[in-house]
């Protein structure tokens, strides 16, 4: 896809009545615009129609191509400052690693931009599924 068509599909999902649907390695991924609380909306999505509870307990395809990774780790800022002045000796001891980080996947995302550099990292081939084409599907 060129940068018209990802302007034309930001500007879809400006509204919530606004949907896109993309082409993605034979994927198809439908994007919409949702409320994920009171005062909060992001892009979320459906791959072939569903997203399936599995997708983000299992490491598959769909996970990789479409979820929203993010890193956090394990341990408060707090505990982290304690366990760095702790000996490594120690720390092996109690089976401590004070930065390690857990990864979690959610199903929106909050920022188009980042959404795209996402999509386009991980998927070779990308394109934008027009209205005349879905009613044919």
């Amino acid at each position: 896809m060129n940068d018209a068509q990802w302007d034309a599909v930001e500007e879809r999902l400006c509204s919530f009545y606004g949907h896109v649907c993309l082409d993605c390695d034979g994927y198809r991924l439908k994007l919409r615009l949702s409320r994920i609380s009171t005062f909060k909306n992001a892009i979320t999505f459906y791959v072939n129609g569903v997203l399936e509870g599995g997708w983000f307990l299992s490491d598959c395809e769909e996970r990789r191509r479409f979820f929203r990774p993010a890193a956090t780790y394990l341990w408060s800022t707090k505990n982290r400052c304690v366990f760095n002045k702790m000996s490594k000796k120690t720390l092996k001891a109690m089976n401590i690693d004070p930065n390690k980080k857990s990864t979690f996947f959610y199903s929106s995302w909050c920022n188009f931009k980042s959404m795209r550099r996402h999509l386009e990292k991980n998927n070779s081939s990308i394109t934008l599924i027009e209205e005349e084409q879905k009613e044919a599907v």
